[in-house]
């Protein structure tokens, strides 16, 4: 994992935000589709593992360290919409 991780904060809705918008909002992929293909060929890790469901949804919490590919990474924050 890089030193220099990059961290971005990602607005939620009241439901939440889902894995794919999460990707594209912090800037590692440039759509939705290119955030889906990654997750379906295994190059997305959360914390270290392996995301395997598109339709993963994340809450306002804890940050966490997202991995795109082997050298796009952020550490994500994500905030209740305002």
């Amino acid at each position: 994992m890089p030193n220099d991780i990059p961290d971005v904060e990602v607005q939620a809705p009241e439901g939440g935000i889902g894995i794919l918008q999460m990707i594209r909002a912090a800037g590692l992929a440039p759509s939705n589709a290119e955030a889906g293909r990654n997750v379906d060929q295994g190059g997305v890790r959360i914390n270290g593992e392996q995301v395997k469901d598109r339709s993963l949804r994340f809450t306002p919490g804890e940050p966490i360290v997202l991995q795109v590919g082997k050298r796009r990474w952020a550490r994500v924050t994500v905030v209740a919409q305002k």
